[in-house]
């Protein structure tokens, strides 16, 4: 049986590319949404992952399709 755990996060910044990042990658950072409108999906969401967190670094092709500012859902599913 797997599980699969849904967050929504929304992307916070896309660095243009550092050179601690391997050429043609970018680092993106999303943090996870909330909202206090209980009618809000993002209400929902954020009860159950107040906080949330990540950090990528995503080729340019990647990178290319966020946006900052926008929502994206996040799936994590056990890896077997």
């Amino acid at each position: 049986m797997s599980t699969t755990v849904r967050c929504k996060m929304i992307c916070h910044h896309i660095w243009p590319q550092v050179e601690a990042e391997p050429e043609g990658q970018q680092r993106v950072r999303l943090g996870a949404v909330w909202s206090a409108d209980p009618c809000e999906e993002n209400a929902i969401f954020g009860k159950l992952t107040p906080y949330g967190e990540i950090q990528l670094s995503i080729t340019f092709q990647v990178a290319a399709k966020l946006e900052v500012g926008a929502e994206y859902y996040i799936d994590i599913h056990k890896a077997e």
